[in-house]
This record gives structure tokens, sequence and C-alpha cells, in this order.
């Protein structure tokens, strides 16, 4: 693939011979292992602590990270709960009592200053 961008300026009159130059850096930082302890007891309800394990790669630009409870693996309909967990912690804990509604799953995402 490619690694850079140029960027020559240009007007009616000439091109610039020499271009600005950007690296292209494509980072894919992504957690794995998400998993989930329930302590409530109540069916309806859930309780307890979602872990993972933080991404192998591009550590560097992850700044936290968001979860929430979805309908399906790929974050269909999903519902954050509570705030974004800062790098270097690898788990939240999901309040009591927290309705589970028609959600089957929890999804974890790695944010950055770009994307989540």
């Amino acid at each position: 693939g490619y690694g850079y961008v140029l960027v020559y300026a240009s007007s009616a009159l000439a091109e610039q011979t020499t271009p600005a130059v950007h690296v292209i850096h494509d980072a894919n930082a992504s957690v794995s292992n998400v998993d989930f302890v329930g302590k409530d007891l109540d069916l309806e309800d859930l309780g307890g602590y979602v872990s993972w394990t933080e991404p192998g790669s591009d550590l560097d630009r992850v700044m936290a990270y968001a979860v929430y409870l979805s309908l399906d693996a790929v974050g269909t309909g999903r519902l954050k709960i509570e705030q974004d967990v800062p790098v270097g912690s690898i788990q939240l804990l999901v309040p009591a009592e927290t309705p589970r509604q028609s959600f089957t799953y929890f999804v974890v995402y790695a944010r950055s200053t770009l994307v989540e």
C-alpha cells in the first residue's frame, strides 16, 4: 500500500517541485477477551464486572475504552454503560440493578482522538 501523502501547490503558472509530505500511520487497536462476571441474582437485571484484554499493538493511540450493552456482537442498538474507562484499566463495574432489557452482549470499543 501507500505510506505517504504528498501535497503540491500549483497555480496557473507552475507547480511546486518539492511537495509537503505526511507519513500515513494506519493503526488498529481493538480489545479482546471481553468477559462478564454477573453478581446480580435477578435474571432481569445486570450487575458485576465487565473485563477485557487491552490491545497488543498501537496502545499509544488509545485514549480510553467505552463499554456498551448491545443486541449483537457488532454493537447493534448499543447503550453506553457508565463513563469511559481510562487506558490501563481493564474492567468496568456494571451497577447492580442495571436493567438487562433485550440486550445479550457487552461490547468494548477502544477510543482514540479520531474514532471509537
